[in-house]
C-alpha cells in the first residue's frame, strides 16, 4: 500500500498553533498522468492531494439537480514548506519531471500570505434572514438568487462573473492568475450558509482527506474503517487582487454573521511562479477567475484591507512572511504522514 496517495488532516504542532506553509507547489493535470511520472513526483517528496470527483453541491440556478460548478484539477499533488531555498529546490524538480513526462499540466508555486480560521458559531435563521431576505425578482434585479433549498428568491450580497484567461488576447497579465483565495469549509457545513457562498461565484469542490486523532494514528470510524473528512475549499481565482479581497471580506463577513461553520479557514495565496507545460488548453484547463464584481448597496461599503474581523494588510503581510521564509525550517509534511501511518500500525510502500 502506497501510503503517500492518502492526503492526512494533521493535528497543530506546538504552542496550540495551526501549521501555516508560506510556500505551497502544487501539479494539476485534466488527466491521470502516467504512473512513472507519478511515483516520481512522490518520490521528490509531493504527496496526493486528491479531489473528490463524485463530490458535488447541488442547487446552481435554483435547481436542486444541478450541481454547482468545480475547476478541480482531475490529478493533484503537493508540496508544502516555509522554507524558501527548498521551495525553489522542490519548484525547479516538479517542473523537470512534468516537463520530461509530456502530460499536459500545469505547475504553480504560491506564497501564502493569509492563513486564519473563521469564526465558528452555530447557524442563526434570523442574521440570514436579514442578509438574504425573501426579495421580489422585478425589483431586486441583478442581487437575488434562486434557494433550491426553500424554492424562495433572495437576495444576494453580490453578483460575481469569471472569465477565461487569454493571453493571446490579453496579453502578458492573462498568462495566468496572480493570486487566489479558499475559504475552506467542512462538508458539514449548515446547507443554506452554504448555498449562499455558492451563489458568490466560487469553485465547490472537495477533499478527502483522513484524520490524525490525538495519539498521533488514523481516527476510525465505529466499523473500524478509516474516518474521513470532506474539506470543500471554496476557490476564487484573480488577476486583480484588490476585488477579490473585497469578495473575501464579504464571505468571512456573512460566515461571522450567520454562523452554520464548525470548522473553516481562510487562505490568500500570491502565485510566484507557474509553468504550464506540454500543450495546456488555457480555454478548458486553466480555471477561470474573477471578472467582474457588484455590490448590494449596503455591502459596497467592504474594503480589501480586511477579511471579515480579520486585518489584511496584504502590503504588510506580504513583508512579515518574507521576513518569516528567509530562515523558517523545513518541515517535512511526507515525513509527518509516514509517522502517523506507523503510529496506526501501516508501513508506506517506500
Amino acid at each position: 500500500m502506497d501510503c503517500r496517495k492518502h492526503y492526512i488532516k494533521t493535528l497543530p504542532t506546538g504552542n496550540n498553533a495551526p501549521e501555516i506553509y508560506h510556500f505551497h507547489i502544487h501539479v494539476d493535470a485534466q488527466e491521470i498522468m502516467p504512473d512513472a511520472t507519478t511515483v516520481e513526483l512522490l518520490d521528490a517528496g509531493l504527496s496526493h492531494d486528491y479531489f473528490d470527483p463524485d463530490f458535488h453541491v447541488y442547487g446552481r440556478n435554483g435547481d436542486p439537480t444541478l450541481p454547482f460548478e468545480h475547476f478541480a484539477p482531475v490529478q493533484h499533488l503537493t508540496f508544502v514548506t516555509s522554507n524558501a531555498a527548498k521551495y525553489r529546490e522542490m519548484w525547479h524538480k516538479a517542473v523537470a519531471i512534468v516537463e520530461r513526462s509530456g502530460s499536459e499540466c500545469y505547475v504553480e508555486g504560491e506564497f501564502i500570505v493569509v492563513d486564519e480560521p473563521v469564526k465558528c458559531k452555530p447557524f442563526d435563521a434570523e442574521a440570514f434572514e436579514r442578509l438574504a431576505p425573501v426579495v421580489d425578482p422585478t425589483k431586486s434585479a441583478p442581487y437575488n438568487y434562486k434557494s433550491a433549498i426553500d424554492g424562495q428568491i433572495r437576495s444576494l450580497p453580490a453578483v460575481v462573473t469569471l472569465r477565461r484567461l487569454n493571453p493571446e488576447i490579453n496579453g502578458r497579465r492573462d498568462r495566468f492568475r496572480r493570486g487566489e483565495m479558499h475559504l475552506t469549509l467542512r462538508d458539514d457545513v449548515h446547507p443554506i450558509l452554504l448555498e449562499l457562498l455558492c451563489n458568490l461565484g466560487f469553485s465547490v469542490p472537495a477533499i478527502p482527506k483522513l484524520i490524525e486523532g490525538e495519539d498521533g494514528a488514523l481516527e476510525r470510524k465505529a466499523d473500524g474503517g478509516f474516518a474521513i473528512v470532506r474539506d470543500m475549499p471554496l476557490t476564487l481565482q484573480t488577476v486583480d487582487m484588490r476585488e477579490m479581497m473585497r469578495v473575501a471580506n464579504l464571505a468571512v463577513t456573512l460566515i461571522e454573521e450567520i454562523g452554520g461553520v464548525a470548522d473553516g479557514s481562510i487562505k490568500i495565496e500570491f502565485a510566484t511562479h507557474f509553468a504550464v507545460l506540454n500543450g495546456v488548453d488555457y480555454s478548458t484547463s486553466v480555471p477561470p477567475v474573477l471578472d467582474t464584481v457588484k455590490f448590494r448597496p449596503d455591502f459596497a461599503h467592504l474594503d480589501h484591507n480586511h477579511i471579515g474581523s480579520i486585518n489584511s494588510n496584504l502590503a504588510a503581510l506580504t513583508r512579515n512572511a518574507r521576513q518569516v521564509v528567509r530562515t523558517a525550517p523545513h518541515q517535512d509534511k511526507v515525513q509527518r504522514f509516514k509517522e502517523i501511518w506507523s503510529k496506526t500500525g501501516i508501513h508506506t510502500a517506500a
